[in-house]
């Protein structure tokens, strides 16, 4: 077939009919892919923890509490909590590096929050002290403890919650997972 001013318009149409074609496959791709990335980012905002460490000192009694402010559940990975700058184990390691000696009237309660799960809106003492006539020489002395709380959401989006003093870089759960862990 010889070419003619015909043929070569007809030729020219089907490559722009083409080229068209994929541009719109292209932003067909890419319009499904931002919807989903922005189904993924809803459901994260729907499902985002927050906690809140809360210390309290009111009517001789101390306390210690954790709560979840945010809108989904908070799966508890990890704990530290330090003394001047050193991981502890538990409250009573704390009580010594303090040199807190409790009166025999004092009445302590303490939780652990390794492994456990907070729902939105709740709140989990993990420490009360009370009945202690030097309680305001024990509030500034546990004035001196820090920590993080290596927390994530139902996806396995990690946070840190941290401290009384300092808080961790909010990257990952690695850093806290190096200490040694605390058990309550």
């Amino acid at each position: 077939m010889p070419v003619t001013e015909k043929t070569k318009n007809r030729f020219r149409w089907e490559s722009v009919t083409a080229i068209a074609s994929g541009l719109i496959a292209l932003a067909t791709f890419a319009a499904v892919f931002y919807q989903a990335y922005m189904m993924r980012q809803q459901t994260r905002a729907a499902t985002w923890p927050h906690l809140s460490l809360i210390r309290s000192f009111e009517d001789n009694v101390l306390q210690i509490a954790v709560r979840n402010d945010g809108v989904g559940p908070a799966n508890v990975v990890a704990v530290v909590v330090n003394v001047d700058g050193e991981a502890r184990t538990s409250w009573d390691e704390v009580y010594a590096a303090l040199s807190i000696e409790f009166h025999q009237d004092t009445k302590t309660s303490t939780s652990s929050l390794n492994n456990t799960v907070f729902f939105p809106g709740e709140v989990r003492p993990v420490l009360s002290i009370s009945g202690d006539p030097s309680m305001p020489e024990i509030a500034q002395k546990l004035r001196q403890v820090s920590g993080a709380i290596c927390y994530c959401s139902v996806l396995n989006d990690c946070f840190i919650a941290g401290d009384f003093r300092e808080t961790p870089a909010k990257d990952h759960c690695k850093a806290i997972l190096a200490y040694p862990q605390f058990k309550g």
